[in-house]
């Protein structure tokens, strides 16, 4: 990543503003509440796990958003914010698992109980945060790719080749002409030369002749 997502124009500023916008982005993946629970079960787990998995947990979660941070230079724009979302998938996995350590210190703690009580609350919990966010990950009338690999395909003249470089062209167009069978007069070719099998050179061998030069 540090070689190929950099902008000349990013600065240490930058930086600071993705810091406090992956804090951001926590809380908003998690909640409010749910962001409460993961600093509580972040410092509660010292109780329940070894130091070695505590401290490794930590490391997992500030390697994947902060220290990455670090190594990129991104500059602060809503595109670059886009990309830069998912980025932190791994350290979300951290904060379920701190969700649940500080869910489950808290329920021992002031409501101890064997009569299932725990697990109602856990259910309603997880129903609050399906049903808060379900709106907004619904998908099922999504058609943006959809229009889009159409009106590129509808511009694109008969038997051409066309060079993908980026990653949306690559993943939509490749899908709805490789499986959909949209425009199968066309050829699709990567630039990279990773993705499909009509290479126009191979990755590798190239990477084994700059070596040796």
């Amino acid at each position: 990543f540090a070689s190929a997502d950099v902008s000349p124009m990013s600065d240490w500023f930058d930086r600071l503003q993705y810091m406090a916008f992956y804090l951001r982005q926590s809380f908003a993946q998690m909640m409010f509440v749910g962001g409460v629970l993961a600093i509580l079960g972040a410092c509660v787990q010292f109780k329940l796990f070894s130091w070695r998995i505590s401290l490794a947990m930590i490391s997992v979660y500030l390697l994947g958003t902060f220290v990455l941070l670090l190594m990129l230079g991104f500059d602060y724009s809503p595109i670059r914010q886009s990309v830069i979302r998912v980025y932190p998938l791994i350290p979300y996995l951290v904060l379920a698992v701190w969700i649940s350590l500080g869910t489950r210190y808290l329920l021992e703690r002031y409501l101890p109980s064997k009569n299932g009580f725990h697990i109602l609350i856990i259910i309603c919990m997880t129903a609050a945060v399906f049903l808060s966010n379900i709106q907004a990950n619904d998908r099922s009338q999504y058609r943006w790719s959809e229009e889009y690999a159409s009106l590129v395909f509808e511009h694109v003249k008969p038997n051409a080749v066309l060079v993908l470089q980026g990653d949306i062209e690559h993943t939509v167009l490749g899908y709805f002409h490789l499986v959909d069978g949209l425009r199968p007069d066309i050829e699709l070719i990567s630039s990279f030369g990773l993705i499909f099998n009509n290479r126009l050179f191979e990755p590798m061998k190239l990477r084994q002749t700059e070596k040796q030069w």
